[in-house]
């Protein structure tokens, strides 16, 4: 089943506010990043769930994630690729256990 989920870089970042978001005709959620958190670092489960709250405040869902941002040294085959793979799983985890179920992978050579 599909959803009408609008992009929001979140609070502080995004000049479209989650209130003009659910203006939006047939508008269900929003998709985001903790975009303040560098690129293999994980994604607390405390932040996520912080951003859910937020969302869900406005009267939205947060349907989805995009851009948990792959470290370079993970697409370089680094030395320090494993430890940041783990990262990367971790927040994955952290993402599941708040109740989001899509994350849209940023795998392309240009970089958030």
């Amino acid at each position: 089943m599909m959803h009408m989920t609008f992009r929001w870089y979140g609070p502080d970042q995004d000049p479209v506010t989650l209130e003009q978001i659910r203006q939006i005709p047939g508008m269900e959620g929003v998709i985001t990043a903790l975009h303040e958190i560098p690129a293999g670092e994980v994604w607390p489960e405390e932040k996520v769930r912080e951003r859910v709250a937020i969302v869900e405040k406005s009267g939205l869902k947060l349907m989805g994630v995009e851009s948990i941002n792959i470290h370079e040294d993970i697409k370089y085959g680094a030395n320090t690729r494993d430890r940041l793979i783990d990262n990367y799983i971790k927040s994955l985890e952290a993402v599941g256990k708040c109740g989001i179920r899509m994350v849209c992978y940023n795998f392309m050579p240009v970089f958030d």
